[in-house]
């Protein structure tokens, strides 16, 4: 029973988050609403651990610093350009993908055996958000669509070599919630950087729904659901 609970709560969860991410698409400059949920969730997170006197320092920092850069900055940079590109549905069409890749590469940095039936279970996801968003695909399909599933593929890649440093994190006896708590906090540090490179400022938007969105991708998303 609590498999199930935990199976379909993530799914819930990261089903909604393109939801929120595109409800935040033009409100800001992508990189600062990047910036602003990390920046939130990496307090929760190490707030809350800090609070339950569980914050304790990762005994390695390079896989949670390698974790922080995938999984929690650049992954996203290419999700959500995604997002202000094409549909949010495209962009979890082409996130689906997400488990084969884990797949190739559990076998490439792990020496993983990929099972029949995970190729299986990964191609009858892809074919079924394929059809439920096949007439985005048919009739949408220029430049500009050609455009954003590529930023939604590389964002994809880069998000399932951070589960391969998650992994990592693991066997080096790091926990999730300490790779995750500090990871979040270093990604929105590397966002940050980008800003600063970039030029753009740290725009603060009046809508109600902008920052609603935000505390759910930072909250719900972003601890809960990692």
């Amino acid at each position: 029973m609590q498999t199930a609970i935990l199976f379909v709560s993530t799914v819930l969860i990261w089903g909604t988050t393109w939801i929120a991410i595109a409800a935040e698409v033009g409100e800001a400059p992508l990189f600062v609403s990047i910036f602003y949920r990390f920046a939130l969730s990496g307090v929760v997170m190490v707030g809350g651990l800090a609070l339950l006197g569980r914050l304790n320092r990762p005994s390695h920092w390079r896989f949670v610093v390698l974790q922080a850069l995938c999984l929690f900055s650049f992954n996203f940079v290419g999700l959500y350009n995604a997002t202000a590109t094409i549909p949010s549905g495209l962009v979890s069409v082409v996130f689906s993908l997400a488990s084969i890749f884990n797949a190739v590469n559990a076998r490439l940095f792990f020496g993983d055996r990929i099972s029949p039936q995970t190729l299986l279970a990964g191609a009858l996801g892809v074919c079924g958000l394929t059809l439920l968003f096949w007439h985005d695909l048919a009739v949408g399909f220029d430049p500009q669509t050609l455009t954003g599933l590529a930023w939604a593929l590389m964002g994809t890649i880069i998000f399932s070599l951070g589960n391969m440093a998650s992994r990592k994190n693991s066997a080096l006896g790091i926990t999730p919630i300490v790779a995750n708590s500090w990871g979040m906090g270093i990604g929105a540090a590397v966002v940050l950087v980008l800003i600063a490179l970039r030029g753009e400022t740290l725009v603060v938007p009046a809508s109600v729904s902008y920052w609603t969105a935000l505390v759910y991708l930072a909250v719900i998303g972003s601890v809960v659901g990692f």
